[in-house]
């Protein structure tokens, strides 16, 4: 093995008109060193890892209006999602290489994969489904690398792989840029020989990269090759033969970036706490650079932690600094970000929170430090369909504002409705629903307006540059991200997928799901999600005009062919649980309507048989209650029945008043009415709840108050004196003189005045 190495870095001097600086990405010792080398060699041209469409956008990368951290975003014009992030700080290899080449006035390119073929390669689809897939993520030969990581962390005993780079890159030992740059290459050669099996993506790249290199210096350029160390051994020997994958068109653009999106743990190529390698750059040039940025991290932790009131301070800062120093010497190496961690631990965890403590400590040093760009930097077609949209509602991207959209009177305010969502379809911070129908769920459909806050801020215009692979206009990409995600999923609630097309206005693919949604109505088996898709159904009914969806053709079957299907599935429910009863309970309510509104009349008998099956089924009193309610009120058994049977429940759970106030939930949830004037039910409940005791009745009274709520105030005086008799309501109302009320008044503002001072809101403050 060791001649092996010997031969592979002896290859790499062989041209010296070629020189390479093998790097681990966002690596400040990395970055220093081939700022230095650009510097003091002068190469003609920066041959860089990147792909070949981040050519458009090197003059704004060395622009010095642009401040990092930012990215480079990837799109398929294709629109069919696939993306891809290459990031830059401020101590990353790449960004120092092109700032020193700028100045040297040598020339960058770009010779890795174009993304376009890179994106055919993919076989795990890692630019499609993975959150935020970035370029240089090496998940692909994790499995190599882990192996690797092991060896080399518990030789030199350090706490990870991150420990063992730090003691050894970071904070090693004094090198030449010859030696340093030699060192990472072993490094990298290390890495690649223990490589996983599933090398094809690799390969074609590298296949690339070497047909890029030998073409720079055909043309007699002095090359400098800057690239991942794992890479450097495919420079040297690349594949004979690479068939080239497919090439798709993609997009290029510059957005601002966070450090925190640059964290190794949402980031595989990225490095853990990139506030701490911000400040070691920040503090390259002070005489005791490591010492200074320990400093400064250590005041501004314990100043955020005095904002949250944790009770520490400088001393506990001096503290930090020099355990971490301590810590370093007796592990026989430099302090690292690794001892700095252990003493923040150590000096201010005064409430031994361990790792929570640690995770809050790094919240707090990962300010939201955010990169920038110069203006007239070219965007995508989407953001400028974005502010045309803007232009014609009379919107602007700064400020705050609210605006209120009456849905059922005005076609643009329909029209402006479908704008706003599909930017919060898209994930655009933008604008927000505060009220208004929600069709989905089948609530507040009594109201007639929307009423949205609208917001920009600084992650807007970035927002837009990331949505801009789902398509060039806002439409366009509303309906690309709702059709990838039908092709990701089974299908779970496909009456939901229906309402969204038709609120975000996409009515010509709201056919296509009407179809969908009839199929999976006919092969589904789950009550509880026929049961949604029938309350969704009713509410679109009912809202058709709002949605635009009155010609829409196949939807007059849906909700009849909904109805047949939850009667037929109605008794499973008896055995729901309980987070799924309230659901069940709503769905009852939509079933006894359809038929009861004369929407569905003819099938009153299917009903009453599907709520026959459901009452003997139901282990649950609220949809015992239910089952009842809906017998009584759509004449599937006689009142004398469903009179005997209520008595015979509430006599059952006269010892359980929780159980029995559910069951009046579920009974008065449809058949309210019926027990207003029915004396003999009136009587049998009047008798349960008179012969509780105390504790008893306090037991049941908050269950008793949600069963009645569904009642007005006169309503619930009437029933009052048909469960007590007037006598005893009139007896049950309390005496009040004037002196008490003044009591109670002078009392209450006294609350106030302690609760104010507490810190806590008031009642006054609220009203």
């Amino acid at each position: 093995m060791a001649a092996e190495l010997a031969d592979f870095l002896a290859r790499l001097e062989a041209d010296p008109g070629l020189r390479f600086a093998p790097v681990r990405h966002h690596s400040p010792a990395c970055a220093a060193w081939v700022e230095r080398l650009i510097r003091d060699w002068r190469p003609e041209c920066l041959l860089l890892e990147a792909p070949a469409e981040m050519a458009t956008l090197l003059p704004w990368l060395t622009d010095r209006r642009t401040e990092a951290p930012v990215a480079a975003y990837f799109y398929l014009d294709s629109q069919d999602g696939r993306r891809s992030y290459y990031p830059f700080a401020d101590f990353s290899p790449e960004w120092r290489a092109l700032r020193a080449m700028a100045k040297t006035g040598g020339t960058v390119r770009c010779i890795d994969l174009p993304f376009g073929q890179r994106a055919a390669l993919d076989r795990l689809d890692r630019f499609l489904v993975e959150p935020e897939p970035h370029y240089h993520d090496e998940r692909r030969w994790r499995s190599g690398f882990e192996r690797i990581a092991e060896r080399l962390r518990d030789a030199a005993g350090c706490a990870d792989l991150d420990h063992w780079w730090d003691r050894h890159f970071e904070d090693g030992p004094a090198r030449i840029a010859t030696d340093f740059f030699r060192d990472l290459a072993a490094y990298g050669w290390l890495l690649r020989r223990d490589g996983a099996a599933d090398e094809s993506e690799n390969r074609a790249r590298e296949a690339w990269m070497a047909r890029e290199m030998a073409r720079a210096r055909a043309e007699g350029l002095r090359c400098l090759v800057l690239c991942g160390a794992y890479h450097l051994a495919g420079l040297l020997d690349p594949p004979l033969s690479s068939t080239e994958p497919a090439t798709e068109n993609a997009g290029a653009a510059l957005i601002p970036y966070t450090l925190s999106r640059l964290d190794r743990y949402g980031y595989a190529a990225g490095v853990p706490l990139p506030a701490y390698y911000q400040a070691r750059w920040e503090q390259r040039r002070s005489a005791e650079p490591r010492l200074a940025a320990h400093g400064e991290l250590a005041a501004r932790l314990v100043d955020s932690l005095n904002r949250e009131r944790h009770p520490v301070g400088s001393a506990d800062a001096i503290e930090l600094v020099a355990m971490a120093e301590r810590l370093g010497t007796l592990r026989g190496a430099r302090a690292g970000r690794q001892e700095w961690l252990e003493a923040a631990a150590s000096t201010l965890d005064k409430s031994a929170e361990g790792p929570v403590f640690l995770q809050r400590c790094e919240a707090l040093l990962t300010a939201p430090q955010r990169g920038r760009l110069p203006a007239g930097l070219p965007v995508p077609p989407l953001v400028g369909d974005f502010r045309r949209e803007l232009r014609r509602w009379q919107l602007s991207e700064r400020g705050e504002r609210e605006r209120a959209l009456d849905l059922y009177r005005s076609a643009q305010h329909r029209q402006q409705s479908h704008f706003l969502r599909r930017l919060a379809w898209l994930e655009i911070p933008f604008a927000t629903c505060r009220s208004g129908p929600d069709f989905a769920h089948g609530r507040h459909l009594h109201l007639v307006r929307e009423v949205w806050r609208i917001a920009g801020n600084d992650e807007l215009v970035p927002a837009l540059i990331e949505a801009s692979r789902w398509g060039q206009t806002l439409a366009e990409a509303a309906l690309h991200k709702l059709l990838d995600r039908l092709a990701q999923r089974v299908p779970q609630q496909p009456a939901v997928d229906l309402v969204e097309a038709l609120q975000l206005g996409l009515h010509p693919l709201a056919g296509e799901l009407c179809q969908r949604l009839e199929h999976w109505l006919r092969q589904t088996l789950d009550p509880l999600a026929l049961c949604r898709a029938l309350v969704i159904l009713n509410a679109l009914a009912r809202g058709r005009r709002l949605l635009g969806g009155e010609d829409l053709a196949g939807f007059d079957r849906l909700p009849p062919l909904a109805f047949v299907q939850t009667c037929q599935h109605l008794p499973l429910l008896g055995q729901a649980d309980e987070a799924a009863q309230e659901l069940a309970l709503e769905a009852l309510i939509e079933l006894v309507g359809m038929v009861r509104q004369g929407r569905l009349p003819h099938e009153q008998v299917r009903l009453n048989s599907a709520l026959v099956a459901l009452y003997e089924s139901a282990a649950d009193p609220l949809l015992h209650g239910a089952a009842l309610g809906g017998l009584a009120v759509g004449a599937g058994w006689s009142e004398a029945r469903c009179g005997d049977e209520l008595c015979r429940q509430l006599a059952l759970h006269q010892a359980e008043p929780l159980a029995l106030a559910a069951l009046l939930r579920g009974f008065l949830a449809l058949a309210r009415t019926a027990l207003r004037w029915r004396r003999d039910w009136l009587d049998a409940l009047g008798r349960v709840m008179r012969s509780w005791d105390e504790t008893t009745f306090l037991t049941a009274l908050p269950g008793l108050r949600y069963a009645f709520s569904q009642y007005g105030r006169s309503e619930l005086r009437e029933l009052a004196r048909g469960l007590l008799g007037e006598a005893e309501v009139q007896a049950g109302l309390p005496a009040v003189d004037l002196a008490s009320v003044a009591q109670a008044a002078t009392l209450r503002v006294r609350l106030d005045i302690t609760l104010a001072g507490w810190g806590w809101p008031t009642e006054a403050a609220d009203g």
